[in-house]
């Protein structure tokens, strides 16, 4: 009994995870038979896939789907859980997946931890516009920032440095951009956590 309560302390807080309109659990076994995250993108997956659903959905939509997920959670025993956009790959999409994480906040008994993954893909948009990963990286950045901070949408900002998504200076413009007093960048690939310059 004393181990029971123990572990169920332990779980309490879950590792982050990404509000997306569909499940991915078939690209996840992909991965564990090795496959990379170039070769899911190549088969039609990942998260271009993922973002051409959430810019169909209302926030309505992605907060449901999102409560049955979130109930699981809560009733294996989890208390905080870090959840982060991503998967709107434009500031409209990227807006509308944080609010609809706020509007899960409001409405659940679990603690949710929002972050702006501000740097995830890069979408075709930002291609033809002739933006690399740092550009759009930056673009993002202008765009949503300042709504985010005045709307209380995010808590910590995130970029996804993988091969063929993102490079890790292309996270510069986490550092260079005006540092808003309730955020703290990280970059999810090596877990490390940077306070912006004042």
């Amino acid at each position: 009994m004393q181990w029971t309560t123990r572990y169920a302390r332990l779980c309490r807080f879950s590792q982050p995870s990404g509000l997306c309109r569909n499940t991915r659990e078939e690209e996840f076994n992909l991965r564990l038979k090795g496959a990379s995250y170039e070769e899911i993108a190549a088969a039609g997956g990942g998260i271009l896939n993922s973002a051409a659903k959430v810019s169909t959905s209302n926030i309505d939509e992605l907060v449901g789907q999102a409560q049955f997920r979130l109930q699981n959670l809560i009733d294996c025993g989890t208390g905080t859980l870090e959840v982060k956009s991503g998967y709107g790959l434009d500031p409209e999409n990227e807006l509308k997946l944080l609010r609809a994480i706020k509007t899960l906040n409001k409405k659940s008994s679990a603690t949710l931890i929002p972050t702006f993954l501000a740097a995830h893909a890069l979408p075709a948009w930002a291609k033809a516009q002739g933006m690399d990963d740092a550009s759009y990286t930056k673009y993002m950045l202008e765009q949503c920032l300042p709504i985010l901070q005045s709307e209380g949408l995010a808590l910590f900002l995130d970029g996804f440095i993988e091969r063929d998504y993102f490079k890790l200076d292309a996270l510069t413009a986490f550092n260079r951009c005006q540092r808003p007093k309730w955020a703290t960048a990280k970059d999810s690939r090596q877990s490390v956590l940077r306070h912006w310059r004042n």
